[in-house]
Order: structure tokens, then sequence, then C-alpha cells
């Protein structure tokens, strides 16, 4: 069976026709590469590496290769619009949130669940961290693309700093930003307005598993939360406020308890909640008893999701 690290399908006649229906002169691709690289903790791959470099003595090259194909074939199909490919990713330790709590992102890794032994466990982690050494070093290539590889931060944070600064020109109305991530605080990149997110998940069915690709914008991002959302005054950028309020299981946030995100974008929608934690101390007096008793959860939960909030913590001179 062939081997298969990248795991991210693109909707291209989607995107496009946005391209075109929206006059857009260049494309951006922010691709999250621990989201869409799924192989990486696919058990046949980690111990076909680990046999790999038992064997030669050195890793393989197999995902440097699949993901020079996946940009390639991104650069040929939207050539037109002068694709650039910003790619980012982390070693896991978030500081920034850490030091708010301290299990932030505490159960991420799978590879606990797969690899038993020690040594094949601290063999297969370093030779993940010379694939995210190699993929920074090829792949940043002027006029093409650029890698962030965070040792210190988590990079989640990086579309949204490269945007907000128009880095690259992404603030530009003529840019279409492209988010290839199924992580839900990204979502709250969706505010800027020439900005969309696209996501693979699967959905069971009778059968079997069924993939859904699907394409978020700021008016249609939190129907990704809850799937009976009608879209009309909140928008994505509310994402942070309604994981705060109902936390976020993927990053090890915990929410309000008995708070699901249906109640949480009830809150959001009956009570003008403020984005700032500070703010929301200040209006207290304002708000239902469920955020008073919970206030002190909410203003950290928001300060760990927020990008506004995360970029306040972290040097960007390292960025």
């Amino acid at each position: 069976m062939r081997t298969i690290y990248i795991k991210s399908n693109i909707p291209y006649n989607l995107i496009n026709d946005i391209l075109f229906k929206l006059k857009k002169k260049k494309i951006i691709f922010f691709i999250d590469l621990q989201s869409v690289c799924k192989g990486l903790y696919n058990k046949n791959n980690i111990f076909n590496e680990i046999n790999y470099y038992v064997q030669n003595d050195q890793p393989s090259d197999l995902l440097i290769n699949e993901y020079r194909d996946y940009l390639n074939n991104l650069y040929l199909k939207f050539k037109y619009f002068n694709p650039f490919m910003v790619t980012f990713y982390d070693d896991g330790h978030n500081s920034q949130n850490v030091s708010i709590n301290n299990s932030y992102k505490g159960g991420r890794s799978k590879l606990k669940e797969i690899i038993e032994s020690d040594d094949e466990m601290l063999l297969y982690r370093r030779i993940k961290k010379r694939y995210y050494e190699e993929i920074e070093k090829r792949f940043t290539v002027e006029n093409r693309g650029k890698v962030y590889y965070l040792k210190e931060y988590e990079s989640d944070l990086i579309p949204h700093y490269i945007i907000k600064n128009n880095i690259f020109n992404s603030n530009e109305k003529t840019t279409l930003n492209v988010i290839l991530s199924n992580d839900k605080d990204l979502l709250q990149c969706c505010q800027f307005l020439n900005t969309i997110q696209i996501t693979n998940t699967y959905v069971p069915t009778a059968t079997k598993s069924k993939l859904k690709i699907e394409c978020w914008d700021n008016k249609n991002a939190i129907i990704y939360l809850y799937r009976n959302f009608k879209p009309g005054t909140i928008t994505s950028k509310h994402i942070p406020l309604i994981l705060a309020l109902a936390g976020d299981k993927a990053d090890n946030i915990k929410g309000i308890k008995g708070i699901g995100y249906k109640k949480a974008i009830d809150l959001v929608q009956n009570f003008k909640i403020p984005f700032d934690p500070i703010e929301l101390e200040n209006c207290k007096d304002d708000m239902p008893n469920i955020i008073n008793e919970n206030l002190d959860m909410i203003q950290n939960n928001m300060r760990m999701i927020s990008f506004d909030e995360q970029i306040k913590r972290i040097d960007t001179t390292k960025l």
C-alpha cells in the first residue's frame, strides 16, 4: 500500500469561481501542516519510517517528496493568480498559552497511543523533527513560499498575524487568502473579508464515513461549530468568544459546565459580551449569572483562544 501523508482535498472549482467572481489577482494558501498531514500519525507510516531508518541508517524523504508534489499541484492549478504558499507548524510547546494554563495542548500527540517502545518513540520524534527542519529549509522560496516552524510558540496564530499586518500583501482587496486546516480556532481569521477556510471532515453514514469538503467565510463560519446555526448577527469574529464559553476539547480548554456550542451561541446572541477580557471585567454588572460565576475561566479562555490576545504575549521578532 502506498504511503500517504497529506490528507487534504482542495475544492479547485469552488476556489476558482471565488477568484474570478471577486476579481482577485493573487491567492495565498495558508497550510496548517499538522492538520493536513494526518499521515504523520498513521500507524503503518510510523513503523515504515522507523524500519527505513534502522535499515538505511538515515530517514526517508517520503513526506518531503509528497509535500513538494502537493505544493506544485497547488501552484499549477492557480498559477494565473500568482500563488504564494505559507506553511506553518510547531513543536507543541505553546509558551504563549502554557503560562495561563499549563495543561494547554497536553493531549495533542497521538504517538503514545501507537508506539510502546521508548527507543522507537525517541527515534520517530527524531525523524519527525528532521522532517520539520527539512520542510523549513526546502520550501521557503523567494516569491513562492514561506515556512514558519515555531519552536517556542503555537503556530495557529500565523495566518492572523500575517493578514492583519498585510505581510505578503495578504490584506489587499485583490488577494484571496485560503486557510487549509480543520482547526476551529482558525475560523476567527475569516473575519478578514478576503479570507476563507477549507476543512476536510468525515461524516458517518449508514455504511461508512463520507468525506465532506467545506468552505467557510465570515458569515457562515459558525456553522462549523453548530450545524443548525442560521447566519445573521454573529460572525467569525465571535469564534473566540464562543469557544471561550463552550471550551475546545482539541486544545484541552475547558468551558462552562453544561454549555455546548448551541448554548454558547445563544449567550453571544442575547448579550453584548465584550471581546476583550478586561472590558468583560468592567461590564460584568450587565452580564447574566452564568457569565459572572465563571468570569475568571472565560477571561483566561479568551486570552488563550483569541489570536489578538496571543500576539500580545509573543516576541514577534521570532516570527
